[in-house]
């Protein structure tokens, strides 16, 4: 019984380790954010796609822990395919167009 329990313990592990993998131009994620919808695919993303994420965290001096915690991202087959994000922050109060609020 045990040799069994084994048996389908490693075979698990190989089909994960197997279905894990991404072609070389990707990258795995084990978890992914709530703000990610994957329309078709896996958890493989296009490494090009995470580096363009990466590069508008740094340039804007962004706080994330990873590319996909950036905005509300569609990702098709692996490929970023719609991204939302913005300040939305509205730091200096009412907008000056504004001159009177309806009661």
């Amino acid at each position: 019984m045990k040799d069994i329990k084994y048996l389908i313990l490693v075979f698990t592990l190989i089909i994960r380790f197997v279905f894990s993998q991404c072609d070389s131009a990707f990258t795995y994620f084990n978890s992914i954010p709530g703000n990610v919808n994957i329309l078709v695919g896996d958890s493989c993303f296009y490494d090009p796609d995470l580096e363009a994420l990466n590069d508008l965290i740094s340039l804007n001096q962004l706080q994330y822990d990873s590319a996909l915690d950036l905005g509300t991202q569609t990702w098709f087959n692996g490929r970023l395919k719609i991204l939302v994000a913005g300040n939305y922050g509205n730091s200096t109060g009412v907008n000056d167009t504004i001159y009177t609020l309806p009661e």
